[in-house]
């Protein structure tokens, strides 16, 4: 069951050590939660609206169901989503040993696993391999479309080109071996995969300037943010073929390596991106931008999108975002940091929100509502996650701490009005009081629209996962 307890919440699994875990509502109202383990092997679970564990199916357990057996020395993420019948779509590496190390890598192929939700190996307890006999993958991202087919992304082992291919509920291939995105050959990491609302999906990638370019234009190479869209029969969506979302200005060298875009689908064949880059004016200060990219290819808001806050000295860092079909808002969430006012080598940071109307306005003040106040040289606060909620939004995140409290994360969260106002009486609620690390946590608001769902690694060990209704109570 939900627990009523922040200091005590419902253990979802309990691994000697868990690497990361990540959760996805399941189409009845409840959660699925995969996680992976010391060595890398990878378990799921599922459970109920009320918190019930339910599998394995005869004797549920937070030992879970185990999909794949690996021995690996570290792991790259994996994905994860649900079809309309509640099945889980698993898109994961399968591991490879060159035959140097008693211990396997990451890479080699791409695999597909579907459950049934009572825990049956739909493509069989092996999966299936839908990458070349010859390719060595990294990261493999999925998505579900809305023809209940499967799309799967991978950079190749040395990142120069991206493939894409679709299977349908069976698991046979519908676009061959794939389709291949490789402009210039070049470096071009995934950023993320989504579904459209017409059978496809749209691949966003961070493209890096070729190093002969630069040395041709006597510049340092630019990190953009670039998308394309595949039909339901892996044709081009769109003329360009490749649009770009973003791209920096002459004072900068654009995304910071390493940094994602966040994105959302937009319910009508588009996406929605929070874009976390230079200031164009100043390019030591990171500001998020809001860009809305339709269906048909073409960019909502001019130049590099919607700032989220005008303020010219704070950062805007690691965002999260989520968007409203229904009133065509944006809702973000992100980290704001500035240097210290008495002693500039330090750093204030605190957790910002933003509301940006379908007409680019920015609905709750120039800067956001400031949902913590300022916290000086300490750890970091982190936003986990914000939902639209009727007519307002819930708002989660790790509020900063203190330098030797590491193992001290709290997980708060409040629901705020369309005009950025505090819904419940106590303004802020708790979800996680327990004195313990979070790591790898994210946030799901569950498919019934009744409650959202913070979950993590507690300390390494177990995973464990907290529910908060719309009223700010938690549990049932």
């Amino acid at each position: 069951m939900w627990s009523n307890d922040s200091s005590n919440s419902l253990i979802v699994a309990n691994p000697v050590n868990a690497l990361s875990q990540k959760s996805i509502p399941s189409m009845d109202g409840g959660v699925y939660t995969a996680w992976i383990d010391s060595v890398g092997s990878l378990f799921v679970q599922r459970v109920d609206a009320s918190g019930n564990l339910l599998w394995p199916v005869n004797a549920p357990s937070t030992e879970g169901i185990l999909v794949l057996t690996r021995h690996l020395t570290y792991t790259y993420d994996f994905g994860f989503s649900v079809d309309a019948e509640n099945n889980i779509i698993i898109g994961i590496d399968s591991g490879f040993n060159d035959g140097s190390s008693t211990f396997d890598s990451p890479g080699g192929k791409a695999l597909v696993f579907k459950l049934s939700p009572e825990g049956a190996f739909l493509f069989g307890e092996e999966g299936v391999v839908v990458s070349p006999a010859d390719e060595i993958v990294e990261q493999v991202y999925c998505v579900v479309t809305s023809d209940n087919g499967i799309v799967l992304s991978w950079n190749n082992d040395s990142g120069e080109y991206i493939r894409t291919v679709k299977i349908d509920a069976n698991g046979q291939q519908l676009w061959g071996d794939g389709k291949i995105t490789e402009p210039l050959k070049m470096t071009m990491p995934i950023n993320d995969l989504i579904p459209d609302d017409n059978g496809g999906a749209i691949l966003s990638f961070i493209y890096t300037t070729p190093p002969f370019i630069k040395a041709m234009l006597g510049e340092e190479a630019k990190r953009e943010l670039l998308a394309q869209k595949f039909t339901s029969k892996g044709k081009n969506a769109w003329a360009q073929k490749i649009i770009t979302v973003y791209t920096p200005g002459s004072l900068s060298n654009g995304l910071t390596d390493g940094v994602k875009c966040p994105v959302v689908d937009d319910g009508a064949g588009g996406a929605v991106f929070a874009i976390p880059a230079p200031n164009p004016l100043n390019s030591s200060q990171i500001k998020t931008y809001i860009q809305h990219l339709l269906s048909e290819g073409q960019l909502k808001y001019t130049d590099i999108g919607i700032a989220v806050s005008t303020n010219s000295v704070n950062s805007d860092l690691v965002p999260f975002v989520s968007y409203d079909v229904e009133t065509d808002t944006t809702f973000a969430l992100w980290n704001a940091t500035k240097p210290n006012e008495e002693q500039p080598y330090l750093e204030d940071d605190m957790v910002v929100a933003q509301m940006i109307t379908g007409s680019g306005s920015r609905a709750w003040s120039d800067e956001g509502v400031q949902l913590e106040e300022w916290y000086t040289n300490g750890i970091g606060s982190q936003p986990v996650g914000m939902y639209p909620f009727n007519d307002g939004t819930m708002a989660m995140w790790i509020p900063s701490r203190n330098r030797t409290e590491v193992e001290n994360d709290t997980i708060r969260a409040a629901m705020l009005n369309s005009q950025g106002e505090y819904t419940w009486v106590t303004q802020t609620v708790d979800l996680k009081t327990s004195a313990t690390e979070a790591s790898s946590f994210n946030s799901i608001k569950n498919s019934d629209n009744t409650f959202a769902v913070a979950a993590w690694v507690d300390n390494s060990t177990p995973v464990r996962a907290q529910n908060i209704n719309e009223d700010g109570a938690l549990g049932d």
